[in-house]
């Protein structure tokens, strides 16, 4: 008996094959090759549903709908997204400002998400398996003002890892095991007001990683491993206020350094090797700065 397939209902990506199905299908005993290839259509398009928690949620005061996304795993970076859920009444992707995405398992931004929805102001990965941020990441989320990222294993930070985000104001990376930092990083970041880099690895920071950022009021690397702090460091950030290197291996320090800080309030150095104190240079002479700093002036070379 002959077998038909009404080939309108079979998905889109199938249509290529359509005529190699047919005469399949007349060849006695070979249904289980049919199968076969069908199957691989399917692996190859790639698609992978995500199943979105859309809710309304105060962040410093201001309510911001958003979605949550958790246990999401995304294998290829070509594997083509699809994002399932109820939105509340009235609202819509566009409507989504803030995106969060939290105990999952994928080592790469999921660029397309940017897409789904355009107007993002914030994102926050926590846990979410992140190992990488591939070059252009963010070009299309140059909405976007604030971001998340810890509990993953990025290990490396590559140059531009963060371009074309334009108004970002905010960037938070906690605990992601962070050691190297390419020299630039945070090229394009002119609007950044607040960095924090905590509890990562880091030893060792390079004399022009912070130039690009020449809107920094806050810089926060406590928790690292850095070791030397060289007086070019923080030249570019005229607007910078509060630096805080607590809880380090610092035990060199640039003695020049004096000439960078004459905008900053508070200069937290307690726990390091050789100097634990806050500094507060308006509080303080010259004279006084430069015997707290002293030791670790004399171990610079």
């Amino acid at each position: 008996m002959a077998t038909y397939i009404r080939y309108g209902e079979v998905d889109g990506a199938f249509s290529f094959y359509s005529k190699k199905v047919k005469l399949l299908l007349k060849m006695e005993n070979r249904y289980f090759l049919v199968f076969v290839l069908l199957s691989s259509v399917l692996v190859a398009s790639g698609q992978v549903v995500l199943n979105c928690n859309y809710d309304h949620l105060s962040v410093n005061g201001a309510v911001g709908y958003g979605c949550d996304l958790k246990n999401v795993r995304v294998d290829r970076e070509t594997d083509r997204i699809i994002v399932m859920g109820d939105h509340q009444p009235g609202m819509t992707n566009n409507d989504v400002v803030r995106l969060t995405i939290m105990n999952s398992q994928t080592g790469f931004i999921i660029t397309q998400l940017f897409t789904q929805f355009p107007n993002l102001h914030q994102l926050e990965i926590s846990n979410g398996g992140l190992q990488r941020i591939q070059p252009n990441a963010f070009v299309l989320a140059r909405n976007l003002r604030s971001l998340v990222i810890q509990g993953n294993n990025l290990i490396v930070l590559q140059a531009n890892s963060f371009n074309h985000m334009m108004v970002l104001d905010t960037l938070i990376l906690r605990s992601n095991n962070i050691q190297l930092m390419d020299a630039n990083t945070f090229v394009g970041l002119t609007s950044l007001r607040y960095l924090f880099i905590n509890n990562e690895g880091i030893r060792m920071i390079q004399p022009n990683t912070f130039r690009p950022l020449t809107s920094l009021v806050m810089l926060s690397l406590g928790s690292n491993h850095i070791e030397r702090v060289d007086a070019e460091m923080l030249v570019n950030n005229r607007q910078l206020h509060s630096v805080f290197l607590e809880n380090n291996n610092i035990n060199a320090i640039q003695p020049t350094i004096i000439n960078n800080i004459n905008s900053i309030q508070i200069l937290s150095l307690s726990s390091n090797p050789c100097i634990n104190h806050v500094i507060i240079p308006r509080a303080a002479s010259s004279d006084d700065i430069n015997e707290m700093l002293n030791k670790c002036y004399a171990n610079w070379h």
